[in-house]
């Protein structure tokens, strides 16, 4: 799973415990998880009469055909996975003559890291320039996360608590957490998608618990 440099750093310092992710394509109502059966592990929405037993919160949309009906979700990962966090990385070389890989840098350590890492770094040779996390092979990964939770929430559902499990820096007032939240969460996408992405878009997602693995 792919991390930024501020996520990777809240990672380590175990400020972020939680992850989100835009649910594609969005559905048009809340979602519920199949505990058994073909389709075990997806998502899909409640039955037509289920609002009876959970409440308003679960009535189907008018706009929710019977071939939606039929629609599944797979979640990134499911409870108990195994995660690898892909984050701005280099490989390290022994000497400016070899091929192979001898270590690897990241972005989100610090310099001070870097010495103490690699003691001997300024003999290694790299590129001089950061590779993107979307190519980072398994190899290269330091950090290991297990899912503990999987859920289906609205963006904007987030809490004063929340925040704070995303590694947002604290804040005495919930309305100035969420509002860093909130810009944090908009800083990941591009202009033309905060339409349908951003906050006050409030879209669904995959809300994913996790802790590292020592």
């Amino acid at each position: 799973m792919i991390f930024n440099t501020s996520e990777v750093r809240a990672i380590l310092d175990g400020t972020m415990t939680v992850v989100r992710k835009v649910i594609t394509p969005q559905p048009k109502g809340p979602l519920c998880y199949i505990y058994a059966g073909c389709h075990a592990g997806s998502w899909v929405y409640p039955s037509k009469d289920v609002y009876h037993y959970w409440g308003e919160e679960y009535r189907l949309a008018h706009e929710i055909t019977e071939e939606d009906l039929k629609r599944h979700w797979t979640p990134p990962c499911h409870g108990d996975d195994i995660l690898y966090v892909r984050e701005t990385w280099a490989p390290l070389y022994p000497n400016t003559n070899a091929q192979d890989v001898c270590g690897y840098m990241y972005q989100a350590d610090t310099l001070k890291e870097y010495d103490e890492r690699y003691p001997d770094g300024k003999d290694y040779l790299w590129p001089g320039k950061w590779k993107p996390a979307s190519v980072m092979p398994k190899g290269a990964a330091r950090i290991f996360l297990k899912a503990k939770r999987v859920q289906v929430r609205r963006i904007q559902d987030v809490n004063y608590f929340d925040a704070l499990h995303s590694g947002i820096p604290y804040k005495q007032f919930e309305k100035d957490i969420i509002r860093d939240f909130a810009s944090v969460w908009d800083s990941r996408f591009k202009k033309r998608e905060l339409a349908e992405k951003g906050f006050n878009a409030n879209p669904w997602v995959w809300e994913i618990g996790f802790e590292v693995k020592r």
